[in-house]
């Protein structure tokens, strides 16, 4: 008998998708780089701090499914930039890099489908499908927060 793996196109949409509501690229169209630094009033973290928070979470999520030569980064520190000052092409190279490890990440749900949810003894036992559900809710969540700045900063549609 032939297994069914037509879920595995449902989850890799999911990831590339992001969010039911609202994908990754539209929550991140059109932002104009002078406004990628501004932490509206009373918030601690700019569109460029989440924007790098979700490139470091997402590529150390998509490390740890890849290989058990892993290396974990510290909380919080190495979560999050250094600087709120990017140029516009480090502005560029980072949603270039979180699509790219998106799409690494979505490969990785056909490549690895018939062991998906084998628990991984170098991650604490948690399975490929953990990491990339985690990967993918984490981006949701952040996506959500980037919505809320381009309102505040009255650059959303």
């Amino acid at each position: 008998m032939e297994r069914d793996y037509s879920y595995t196109n449902q989850l890799a949409a999911a990831v590339r998708m992001v969010n039911p509501v609202l994908s990754f690229d539209k929550a991140f169209e059109f932002i104009p780089y002078d406004k990628v630094s501004i932490r509206p009033a009373g918030l601690p973290y700019s569109i460029w701090e989440l924007a790098t928070h979700i490139r470091i979470a997402q590529h150390n999520y998509l490390q740890m499914a890849e290989s058990a030569n892993f290396t974990p980064l510290k909380w919080p520190d190495e979560f999050w930039p250094k600087a709120n000052n990017p140029s516009e092409a480090e502005w560029n190279q980072c949603i270039n890099d979180i699509h790219r490890d998106r799409e690494s990440l979505a490969y990785l749900i056909s490549e690895k489908k018939d062991v998906l949810t084998v628990p991984l003894t170098y991650a604490n036992g948690q399975s490929t499908l953990d990491l990339i559900l985690k990967a993918a809710r984490h981006n949701s969540y952040h996506t959500g927060e980037v919505v809320v700045l381009r309102r505040l900063l009255g650059i959303w549609p």
